[in-house]
């Protein structure tokens, strides 16, 4: 059988089976890819040998990653399915190499997209509650279970540490006056009868930091719980904290985590350095 011809069945089949036209071209354009990569026409020759030449090939002219992701998954998942029709007896890419997806680094608000929102939760409906939440996530990065959990037998107001129970056993979360502040101003306030610090569960949460991000003008696609975790972090690397003292403040199982955020203090200090480069004022005419 033709490769061509397997290829055309394959999009039909595709589309029969509820494909988007999106999809088969997708799957067209990296098919007719490995197609032209070959000497030959025919589907029964392809070897894995055939196949890591092409994915060679995608690599050197340049590829991105998430190219080469795609364009590998494509084609695995073509020979698969001709194995199945009954067009080939054994699969050439059962053992072609998937490409890794490269590591992103977590991300984490600056200061000024910190005090921005701040600010917009002293406008919401419930200013004091907002504002204490949005010093606690900073000040001390609990997870989103961890938030919504806290309870004020938990809280040692004039100790200014909350015990918070985690996924790696519990632990003790300090804070500072402005935050003690804060939830001491909403706990004047704030009803009784609440089963927790906040009164609110996973999903209360997320909406009231949507609607601060609306508020303060920040992308409310950048605000989450968990980039308030990543910020502590990153800021308490950024005033010096020492490794030892990360793994506790924040839970961690692995001092893994330490050398992730730390690649990301870097990164954002030297975007800093560049910013405010004297050169990049200074440069020759001409």
């Amino acid at each position: 059988m033709l490769l061509s011809e397997a290829v055309e069945a394959r999009l039909a089949s595709l589309l029969r089976s509820g494909g988007s036209r999106k999809t088969v071209t997708f799957y067209r354009f990296w098919l007719d890819d490995l197609a032209r990569s070959l000497m030959f026409t025919e589907l029964q020759f392809v070897t894995l040998a055939d196949l890591r030449r092409w994915t060679d090939g995608l690599i050197g002219r340049g590829l991105a990653v998430r190219s080469r992701i795609g364009a590998v998954a494509t084609v695995r998942a073509f020979f698969k399915w001709c194995v199945r029709e009954g067009y080939i007896d054994a699969d050439p890419s059962v053992r072609l190499e998937k490409p890794k997806k490269p590591k992103q680094l977590p991300q984490a608000l600056d200061t000024g997209d910190v005090l921005a929102l701040l600010n917009a939760a002293t406008t919401t409906d419930n200013p004091e509650r907002d504002v204490a939440l949005l010093t606690t996530l900073v000040e001390t990065g609990p997870r989103l279970g961890e938030i919504v959990s806290m309870t004020v037998a938990r809280l040692h107001l004039d100790e200014r540490y909350v015990l918070i129970s985690g996924k790696t056993g519990e632990r003790f979360a300090f804070f500072e006056q402005a935050t003690q502040q804060a939830l001491r101003a909403w706990l004047a306030v704030r009803p009784a009868g609440l089963d927790t610090l906040f009164g609110l569960g996973p999903t209360g949460v997320r909406l009231m930091l949507k609607r601060c991000a609306v508020i303060a003008h920040i992308d409310p696609k950048l605000i989450h719980p968990h980039v308030f975790r990543h910020t502590s972090v990153v800021l308490r690397i950024e005033a010096g904290a020492e490794a030892a003292d990360l793994m506790n403040i924040f839970g961690w199982s692995s001092p893994a985590m330490i050398k992730i955020y730390g690649q990301l203090a870097t990164d954002r200090m030297m975007a800093r350095s560049m910013a405010s480069s004297p050169m990049s004022r200074l440069r020759p005419q001409g």
